[in-house]
């Protein structure tokens, strides 16, 4: 059968990612949530079975900063060679993002020239946060100014918060937590100027934005009262801009009720497939392929097309030129 999508969130956990985890005896993430197995040929057999034609790797939750400092950027050294070698071995079937070592910013910014020059990377994964730090630090200035000097892909992919406290209700993170953390990150993005000082940057959010869509319009009506700093000079409209700006995926969240409320502030020109494999599990794959069949239904031949294919296409131009040569 044709393979006709594009999966730009899709996970891989190679040997070193695991022996590290191993060594510090780190068996769960993100409040009891198990490692998948993981293997190139399981994967590539996934794809083969629901007609994806490439997969874009990274790291999941909790990415690298589960060591610290020289240690992180030791794993992300490892972790982004390994994956840059299943790219040269399957590029027409794999990109890469490859891994920062953040909070660190000089071990970041080594790895940014490692990963894009050496390595040739399609962009970089990002988690929500970086052992507390959110995105739109003043301290992490430095790493964006370079990805925006790139026009590199930024991935965006959500952790476990650090504090929690009393909030806690049991449940592991992805659950809840996930969605809010990610609108946290963007939101902090936003009210930083982070966006707006590096106009070259593209952000892609996972799951549909997490909780961000339903949460736009309180704020972006919120950015107009002088309580903070920073916050956007343009007001509601720049908030709803720099939005509709940012792309989404829609990894386990091919359904109506979070497709809808996406495109109230997204264009579909904005919006990838996603699978979230391997830890969306045999079970909720084949609901997230059956809700996004469902999905289509609605959507133009050319919008299908731009969800499926399209969009990622314009975002990653090496497998433009790969797909096109073939």
């Amino acid at each position: 059968m044709p393979r006709d999508k594009i999966d730009t969130h899709a996970h891989f956990i190679p040997p070193s990612y695991r022996q590290a985890l191993s060594d510090a005896g780190v068996t769960t993430s993100d409040g009891g949530v198990p490692f998948p197995p993981w293997s190139v040929d399981e994967h590539l057999a996934m794809m083969d079975r629901h007609e994806i034609d490439v997969s874009i790797l990274s790291l999941s939750s909790p990415g690298v900063q589960v060591l610290e400092e020289g240690a992180a950027a030791a794993l992300a050294r490892a972790v982004n060679r390994e994956g840059a070698e299943l790219v040269q071995a399957h590029p027409d079937r794999f990109g890469l993002f490859v891994s920062l070592p953040l909070p660190d910013v000089e071990a970041s910014l080594e790895e940014i020239r490692f990963g894009f020059d050496e390595l040739g990377a399609d962009g970089v994964v990002l988690m929500t946060n970086s052992r507390g730090v959110y995105p739109g630090a003043p301290e992490l200035g430095p790493v964006f100014e370079e990805l925006n000097r790139r026009s590199a892909v930024v991935y965006l992919h959500p952790t476990s918060p650090c504090s929690i406290g009393s909030a806690d209700i049991g449940l592991p993170a992805p659950w809840i937590e996930f969605p809010f953390d990610t609108a946290r990150a963007a939101v902090n993005l936003v009210y930083a100027g982070v966006l707006t000082r590096c106009p070259r940057l593209r952000l892609l959010l996972s799951h549909a934005g997490g909780a961000l869509p339903v949460l736009a319009s309180r704020v972006a009506a919120m950015s107009a009262i002088p309580l903070v700093d920073p916050r956007p000079e343009g007001g509601a409209d720049e908030v709803h801009a720099q939005l509709a700006a940012i792309y989404y995926d829609l990894a386990l969240s091919a359904n109506p009720v979070a497709f809808d409320a996406l495109r109230q502030i997204a264009p579909i020109d904005h919006i990838t497939f996603g699978t979230d494999y391997p830890y969306s599990g045999r079970g909720r794959l084949q609901q997230q392929f059956d809700g996004f069949e469902i999905l289509k239904q609605s959507l133009s031949e050319l919008d299908r097309s731009k969800v499926e294919r399209l969009n990622a296409l314009q975002l990653f131009p090496r497998l433009s030129a790969v797909l096109q040569s073939e």
